[in-house]
């Protein structure tokens, strides 16, 4: 790990400086997960300036998230061995370099290659901020911090799409993606003087993995193959997240007849309930050592408000709106994967078991994505029926929850011995 006296924070008490550097985390995760919301707000724009089709719409958005996939495997094992500081100032300046080169895009192709940028750098965001927490906080509250960064980038995701939509409206989706490039570099600068990691065996949490990808994911395929489980049912539903809040939901929005406005609210009102969702189950299945029943809850709340978001009730602009919250605010109990990831691994390994289900929820998202306008194109069915097989997903996911043991905590092990609290 880099020597922790690096940054201008050293002079800071070690207290503060694991709050700052939690925080400068988060900062960069909501920058990303930000950029990556106003997709759904431009891709409209964005669809007419480059005279794209539907399927390339949906293709670039399951591009970044394939991507990001693979590059969030070995993001677990960089932070395992290298620690946060080192890890974490190239994804950072990829993502930049990337929000620039997306604003200057005038062709599919360059449309994908800036996505790819993006989604490189953006791999390591989520893990590092729940890592960070570990190793400042202690592994008893890694996956609990994991669910506080889930609701901030979901609140974040709510509060912003509005004034996106907004600064779209009036300045155009290039000169928003400019600015938000310019925020990044003011990012990064801080980053560099703020950052740092803390010092050798600061808490109980252990970040000596052996760093290298293949004996991390060998030990986790081997000997922790629930992991493979806690990606698959969380990536469904997560995945399915991303589908309503990337793509479709201002699809659903027009479909049922409703304007714009109607749809821009209904994704805010989605990532708002992802922001509330995130926070309650994770503290509801933080101290219980069987979250079956409290994960197969959230995916009933999930498939009963899609159906009826889909179904032709006629409810008007507010019924969508509000089952985009109650929808968003059960999908967050994806989060208790982490935890449960918390429960069953060994902390050495933990950032690459993290990064594995991770990795999981976004390819699960990008084929989550692009299945409904796939079904739509190439069967000739209808928008309603194909977005009914996200909710076939989310029952398939359902009954993997109530088959396999969701989590089961192990012998409880000390608290930190030093906190940053």
């Amino acid at each position: 790990m880099e020597n922790p006296s690096t940054g201008l924070a050293r002079f800071l008490p070690l207290s503060l400086q694991g709050k700052l550097a939690w925080w400068l985390a988060v900062l960069f995760l909501l920058y990303q997960f930000n950029i990556q919301t106003t997709y759904s707000v431009i891709n409209p724009h964005v669809q007419h300036t480059l005279a794209l089709s539907l399927s390339q719409v949906t293709l670039a958005a399951s591009a970044y998230n394939w991507v990001y996939a693979v590059c969030q495997t070995m993001s677990g094992s960089f932070l395992d061995k290298y620690g946060t500081r080192r890890t974490l100032l190239l994804p950072i300046a990829l993502v930049v370099a990337g929000v620039f080169c997306y604003a200057r895009a005038d062709s599919f192709i360059e449309l994908l290659a800036a996505q790819v940028l993006l989604a490189v750098g953006a791999s390591v965001s989520f893990v590092s901020a729940g890592f960070i927490g570990g190793v400042w906080f202690g592994q008893k509250k890694y996956g609990l911090l994991f669910g506080y960064v889930q609701a901030l980038a979901g609140l974040s995701s709510a509060l912003s799409i509005t004034f996106i939509k907004q600064a779209v409206e009036q300045a155009g989706w290039r000169s928003v993606l400019l600015l938000a490039g310019c925020a990044g570099l003011i990012l990064y600068l801080l980053f560099l003087m703020l950052f740092r990691d803390p010092p050798p065996h600061y808490s109980d949490f252990s970040s000596g993995g052996s760093g290298k990808l293949l004996d991390d994911l060998l030990q986790i395929v081997t000997r922790h193959r629930d992991i493979l489980l806690l990606g698959l049912w969380g990536g469904i539903a997560f995945g399915s997240q991303l589908a309503l809040g990337v793509v479709w939901v201002p699809k659903i929005a027009a479909w049922q007849g409703q304007d714009t406005a109607t749809g821009g609210y209904a994704v805010a009102a989605l990532w708002l309930g992802l922001g509330v969702g995130a926070l309650f189950w994770d503290r509801l299945g933080y101290h219980r050592a069987q979250k079956k029943g409290i994960i197969s809850l959230g995916f009933a709340v999930m498939i009963v408000s899609l159906a009826l978001m889909l179904l032709p009730l006629g409810q008007g602009q507010y019924w969508l709106i509000v089952l985009s919250f109650v929808f968003g605010f059960g999908n967050g109990v994806h989060m208790l994967a982490f935890s449960c990831a918390a429960d069953k691994v060994p902390s050495s390994i933990l950032g690459s078991a993290s990064a594995l289900i991770n990795a999981a929820f976004f390819i699960i998202g990008g084929v989550l994505i692009s299945l409904p306008s796939l079904l739509v194109e190439y069967t000739g069915t209808g928008m309603q029926t194909a977005l009914f097989s996200l909710v076939l997903a989310l029952g398939l996911a359902q009954c993997l929850v109530l088959t396999v043991d969701a989590a089961t905590r192990p012998p409880s092990t000390p608290g930190p011995t030093t906190s940053a609290r």
